[in-house]
Order: C-alpha cells, then structure tokens, then sequence
C-alpha cells in the first residue's frame, strides 16, 4: 500500500527543511526559488523542479545533508 499526501510549503529564506543525520521518509519538490543542501564534502543547490529526498525515502536512510531554504 502506497500511501501519498502532498502539502504545500511555503518556506522564508535560511529556514531549515532537514537536519542532517535524521530519520525523515519525505519527498521535497522545489517549486520555486532555490533549495541548499550542506553536506560535510560537497553542497549541492537545487533550483525549480529539483527533486531530493528519494533514496531516504525509499531506504529510510539517514540525511546525508543539512536542507536549508535558499
């Protein structure tokens, strides 16, 4: 059983989505603006219709980053 819930989040800048090294099965969609992934070797900045959270979701792996609104 799949179970689906989209919500709408409208996020201000330098606002924290994930924490890093946390357990959340979520899903993120940016939708506009941007979205920064800190890690410890790279960062990584999504912009409109990047997708993250996917292998956490599907695994239940722990975050690798920490997610903060751009």
């Amino acid at each position: 059983m799949l179970l689906l819930q989209l919500l709408p989040l409208e996020m201000t800048p330098s606002q924290r989505i994930v924490r890093k090294n946390t357990f959340d099965r979520s899903i993120f969609i940016v939708g506009t603006g941007e979205v920064a992934l800190f890690g410890t070797t790279k960062n990584i900045v999504l912009k409109e219709g990047g997708i993250f959270g996917c292998n956490e979701f599907l695994t239940g792996q722990k975050w690798e980053f920490d997610v903060i609104c751009n």
